[in-house]
């Protein structure tokens, strides 16, 4: 497996001077036309939009998304179809000596074999994703055409900053000398930071706008953004169209150098968005998985509940990683129901029964996440359950209840 490949990679400090020395050694240079994604939430699903719309209008596409839930060719995509093993293999092989010389972390490796691949497969236009940051990011190795910064909160405090203009600041450090950046709604402290860095590298900040004419659908919503018309998502999560409005507004300044047209833009988006954003189980309509993973998700996730779901009662099936905000996340969701039973999964990082602890005299405990799905189903039968707190976590439920 890729996965174990590469398992040995540095682990710890947040930090990339090793692979800044690594660059130069091995003379990396991308001048694919790439655009930059960092941001708290929304990344995966605005690269997505990007990815889908601008292949519809022929081009090759490189995407460059994390994490992967089972397999690192995941996180590498051309066309929408990730690495083989023979290629990932064979990049890794090629430059196994100069990884470890440089104790190289995962990530990084990771993020090299993808950019090398771009260029060996000769894409037209690549969409890369933050791993975590902005600055210090493993992927903050190129000039962008466009750099994108989709949401800022209160993540990752240990490693970006303890405020949202600091979190802000340091996800600004994509930004670069004459390259506009395109930012999603802000809180004004994170805008202004963001506005402050744009404006030391002589650049502006173009903000979205709110969509028009938006009307729910059956299968997700349908609206207008500025020039372009009767666009369509297929998802029923609200959130899912500000992603989709960051899309269109990178679209308008790559729209100069690319032939994409709004029939692109409408069967590109049109097509199945990611899963883990608000999926519903095709088997039980009743379940839907969410992968919500911090204190934003999980508020922009119960405000989509309580607006698409106005009279339905739910039941929620919660867990999150250790580094989140675990108090925050379940207020949020305690907006939608207070009914949630606390759970696990097997991931290294994700909370157990005893890091619960503070939560078990308000809430039930079961370590079996597919058994308290199928107990609550079975116990209100008319009844939602939403299953939500780890992108890792929807990936794992969606394919044990698939």
């Amino acid at each position: 497996m890729n996965n174990e490949l590469i398992s040995w990679g540095r682990k710890g400090e947040y930090q990339k001077d090793n692979f800044d020395n690594f660059l130069r050694h091995v003379k990396f240079n991308f001048n694919i036309p790439a655009v930059h994604v960092a941001g708290t939430n929304g990344k995966g699903s605005t690269v997505h939009f990007l990815e889908m719309a601008f292949k519809d209008a022929g081009y090759k596409v490189g995407s460059f998304s994390s994490p992967y839930f089972k397999d690192i060719n995941e996180l590498i995509k051309v066309d929408n179809v990730a690495i083989s093993d023979e290629n990932f293999r064979k990049i890794y092989k090629e430059y196994e000596k100069q990884f470890k010389k440089y104790d190289l972390s995962e990530f990084e490796m990771e993020t090299f074999i993808g950019f090398m691949y771009f260029i060996e497969s000769k894409c037209d236009i690549c969409f890369i994703e933050c791993g975590m940051g902005g600055e210090l990011d493993a992927t903050n190795i190129f000039t962008p055409v466009l750099s994108v910064i989709t949401s800022v909160s209160l993540e990752h405090t240990a490693y970006l900053g303890k405020t949202v203009a600091e979190i802000a600041y340091s996800k600004a450090g994509i930004i670069k000398d004459d390259v506009p950046v395109v930012v999603g709604k802000l809180v004004d402290e994170a805008k202004q930071a963001i506005v402050n860095s744009a404006n030391s590298h002589r650049t502006k900040v173009y903000t979205i706008v709110e969509p028009a004419n938006l009307i729910e659908t059956k299968e997700g919503y349908n609206f207008s953004y500025e020039t372009y018309k009767d666009i369509s998502i297929n998802n029923l999560a609200r959130y899912m169209v500000d992603n989709a409005c960051i899309a269109l507004e990178c679209i308008n300044f790559l729209k100069d150098n690319f032939n994409i047209t709004n029939e692109n833009i409408q069967h590109g988006f049109a097509s199945k968005t990611l899963d883990a954003r608000l999926s519903v189980l095709e088997k039980d309509d009743h379940v839907i998985i969410d992968g919500a993973h911090n204190p934003e998700g999980c508020q922009k996730l119960a405000s989509t509940i309580n607006m698409r779901y106005p009279m339905a009662r739910f039941h929620i099936v919660f867990t999150s990683f250790r580094d989140k905000n675990l108090e925050r996340m379940l207020a949020h969701l305690g907006e939608v129901t207070n009914d949630i039973v606390l759970t696990n999964f097997p991931h290294d990082r994700c909370r157990t029964e005893d890091d619960y602890f503070l939560f078990l005299g308000e809430y039930t405990y079961n370590g079996d996440p597919v058994e308290a799905v199928k107990k609550f189903r079975e116990e209100y039968p008319d009844d939602y359950v939403l299953v939500t707190g780890s992108l890792a976590f929807a990936s794992y439920m969606l394919e044990k209840m698939r």
